[in-house]
This record gives C-alpha cells, structure tokens and sequence, in this order.
C-alpha cells in the first residue's frame, strides 16, 4: 500500500494506462457515456465530455466503452459495426466507421454457452434473442487498445469457436486484420507484444481451460 484517493465517481472504467491524471468514462444516466479525466494527487475531477450522444450519431445512437488515443483524441465502438474516432478529446465531430469485416453472422453454440452462463449469475440476456441477433465488431469489454505504433487494434466477435480476430485501423481508416488461435476474453499489447487471454476449445470432458497466449507482433506491416 502506497497512497490512496478517494475518486468523485463510483463506477470508473480505465480508457488510459494511468500517469499523473486518471483517463477514465462512465455512464451517466441511461446510455450517456461520459469521459473524465481525475487528478491522482488529489481525486479531483479536472475536466469532462458531457453530451457526447448529442454530437455522435450511430446507427442505434448508443455508445460503448472505449480508449483515449496517444494523440489526445478517442475512439470508441458503437452499435454493432461501427467505430467512432474524435480527433480530439472537445471536438464538436465526430468520424463514424462501418467496419469492413463486419458480417451478419449469428452466435456459435460457445457464444451461446456463454450468455446461458452470464444469464444464469446475472439474467443480463434474454438468451431466445440474443441467439437471433447478429454478433458485434467488438467484444462487450476492452474491445480497444493502442499499441506503440498509434495503431487501434479491435478485438472482434467474428468467429471466436477454433480462432479469434482483430481489425487494425491508423487514423480512422482499417489498414488490416490478424487472426489469432483459440477464443479470445481479453488481451493487452505491451511494445511489440500482445498478449491474449483465451478459452481453448473444449476438452473430453466439455471444460474449455483458459490460457494466456503472447504473441510478437513486431514484424507485423500492413502497409507492404
């Protein structure tokens, strides 16, 4: 234990690795997703984006969680294709993306196994609907991350039985993809590494382990 602040806001979701100040969002009634930005030293709140849903329009007018981008701006998913890139933090508009790679594709028998699951703790899903509504670009969390090459790289829900993928975009434009083995939770990217916590397929058993898969992406070059 080193120190500790007390935080004005009770429900905070990182969209930044933490330095002098905390990049975070949370919702703020209904949908209305609100960035921030929290001084560590003292927890006090030193600005905030406010009426983003009255500035972004997407198809569902929703936004989802997303991250604060190295040059200042954000990015963030937004209904069930589309990614939404402000070039800066106060910006009065916003680039909106079709993702390329989306398809209409349903959820798998593990998607679905999933959701009785979650629904059994939780009853976040009426499952009878979700088994009919297409999949997302973008996992339900931590979906979006930077690398060191201030490219975003998207974790998909496309597939996700025998292998996983990600959409990389520079700039707002989608510059390629990379399919990784196994389903994918999570997974971060540190320099020249990312690293994926997966679910391998599942055993004689039916118990589908979990593992943390590190890939070198260092050769990767979408512009050859």
């Amino acid at each position: 234990m080193v120190s500790e602040i007390t935080l004005p806001i009770a429900f905070l979701e990182l969209a930044a690795p933490v330095g002098e100040t905390i990049l975070a969002q949370h919702f703020a009634g209904g949908m209305h997703l609100t960035p921030v930005e929290i001084d560590v030293a003292t927890g006090d709140l030193v600005w905030e984006r406010q009426g983003l849903h009255e500035v972004v329009r997407t198809e569902c007018e929703r936004l989802a969680l997303g991250v604060a981008s190295p040059e200042g701006g954000w990015a963030f998913p937004a209904c069930q294709r589309e990614l939404v890139f402000l070039a800066n933090r106060d910006d009065r508009s916003a680039l909106v993306v079709t993702s390329p790679t989306h398809s209409l594709e349903l959820p798998n028998d593990r998607d679905i196994a999933e959701a009785e699951w979650v629904n059994s703790q939780y009853q976040w899903y009426d499952v009878d609907s979700f088994k009919e509504t297409p999949k997302r670009n973008h996992l339900r969390r931590g979906s979006l991350v930077y690398d060191d090459q201030r490219r975003l790289w998207v974790a998909t829900e496309r597939d996700r039985a025998k292998y996983s993928h990600f959409d990389v975009y520079r700039d707002g434009e989608h510059v390629g993809s990379v399919r990784i083995r196994d389903r994918i939770l999570a997974y971060d990217i540190y320099g020249p590494t990312l690293t994926a916590l997966v679910e391998r397929p599942p055993d004689l058993d039916g118990i589908a382990h979990l593992a943390t898969d590190w890939y070198d992406i260092s050769s990767i070059d979408f512009e050859r």
